[in-house]
């Protein structure tokens, strides 16, 4: 606990240590100030926008790397927030797009027009560009990395490597986190990897205490120092020693803030896989080793194994049980999970748990949302019912039920949903377009 309290004090004496020091010293390049984040319209398509951030040591000469970044609800201030403090102290440009979110149908559009409009605006270095991304904006990340050679590295937040037909870029660098609560987590630590391994991509992975959302913001800093210890093992920058530096002494605060032997042989594995071919690893493969030999480490991988073997096993059958199984019989599955978590002493056990509701939200969404843009809202009723239940504060819950209504022709319960889902957070109305209950009733529901 120290420790963790000892990183976070140290990331906020950090931001505002570079903030003071650099805040005179801030220049305009075609418009864009240094050392701030600008929010620029596309030229060619006024609707389209994203987000720039230029170091202050950025001189329109072409030297710095760049980062190409995703959200996934297209939050683009989102993920520059999460981006952003290591930015400034590793020297790299960062892109977000303010368009992109998932299911966007004019994908090819906004990608080819922000590229070609950030382009003309800022200087980069060609030969050192990589992308990022959150959620499904991770797998937009991850297929423009493995399809164009131009990309050395991909940043996946919250989703696993998945199968491609074919690879055009299989040195592409990939860093992979994910929650221990968040359903993708088997994705990543199971098929994401054993993909990695078959493509021959780089890889490393890192995982945290959360469920699918951003990893702790300290963790950032991580992208960048994978990213230039893959430049580093390229020979596109040389100052090898200092990355290395970096990573031993990032990694050794992480190793000694857990003694759990899981998540310890989890870092022990990324920093040999970030420090390969920098730096001896010799002594963190003996300690790995030692580590393995132990019997509560045994006794994890053992849980977490079949976990992961459950979790597969039990997707497809609550799959069917949405739509044979009444009300009341989720009500009671619901509540032994949330009974589990409250009462169960094994963390592994508690996160497994965690999974399987995360999952059976993921599910009423999908599912709904679709049945939804169907029309078929006699099934909408019953698993919406059942995602209520699930995820009480979600504003997804709340729009579709708003959905719901005004399919049935019921404008004022239809508008109390969707204040309500605006309440709690909704804002992407682009999304109102993937349905027809909303076109007839947007522009009153928004006044």
């Amino acid at each position: 606990m120290k420790n963790k309290w000892l990183l976070g004090l140290a990331f906020i004496l950090f931001i505002f240590s570079s903030c003071s020091k650099n805040e005179k010293n801030s220049q305009v390049y075609n418009g864009l100030h240094t050392g701030k984040v600008e929010n620029v319209k596309v030229k060619s398509d006024t609707s389209l926008t994203y987000l720039v951030y230029l170091p202050y040591d950025y001189q329109a000469q072409g030297k710095l790397p760049i980062i190409w970044a995703f959200d996934a609800h297209a939050d683009a201030q989102k993920m520059m927030n999460w981006l952003l403090p290591y930015a400034e102290r590793y020297d790299y440009i960062v892109v977000v797009s303010g368009s992109f979110r998932n299911n966007v149908p004019d994908l090819d559009h906004i990608l080819t027009s922000t590229f070609a409009d950030a382009g003309e605006r800022i200087k980069f270095n060609n030969n050192r560009q990589y992308t990022a991304g959150f959620s499904g904006g991770a797998r937009v990340a991850y297929y423009l990395g493995a399809m164009d050679r131009r990309f050395d590295g991909t940043a996946m937040l919250s989703a696993g490597i998945t199968p491609l037909q074919f690879i055009k870029n299989n040195s592409l660098a990939i860093i992979m986190f994910a929650g221990w609560k968040d359903f993708n987590l088997t994705e990543v630590r199971g098929n994401g990897l054993d993909l990695a391994k078959k493509y021959g991509f780089p890889f490393v992975t890192f995982y945290f205490d959360g469920k699918h959302d951003y990893p702790p913001h300290y963790m950032s800093e991580l992208v960048y120092l994978w990213f230039d210890a893959d430049a580093a093992r390229r020979g596109k920058i040389k100052h090898k020693g200092r990355i290395v530096s970096r990573i031993r002494h990032y990694m050794d605060s992480l190793i000694s803030a857990t003694s759990d032997p899981m998540k310890k042989y989890d870092l022990y594995t990324a920093e040999i896989s970030m420090l390969k071919d920098l730096a001896s690893t010799e002594k963190i493969e003996k300690e790995r080793s030692k580590l393995e030999q132990t019997e509560a480490f045994k006794q994890t991988v053992k849980l977490v194994v079949n976990f992961f073997n459950l979790e597969s096993m039990l997707r497809p059958q609550y799959y069917k049980a949405l739509f044979t199984r009444d009300t009341a019989w989720w009500a009671h599955e619901i509540n032994s999970y949330r009974k589990k978590i409250k009462q169960d002493t094994s963390l592994y056990r508690r996160y497994f748990y965690h999974r399987m509701l995360s999952y059976l939200g993921i599910m009423c969404y999908s599912i709904s949302s679709n049945l939804l843009k169907k029309g078929d809202l006699d099934k909408a009723d019953k698993v919406l019912t059942i995602y209520k239940m699930l995820e009480p504060e979600n504003p997804d819950v709340y729009l579709f039920r708003s959905c719901y209504w005004l399919s049935r022709g019921d404008y004022q319960r239809g508008k109390q949903y969707f204040d309500r889902s605006r309440k709690l957070g909704f804002s992407e109305m682009e999304r109102l377009n993937q349905y027809p209950c909303f076109r007839k009733w947007r522009d009153k529901l928004l006044q």
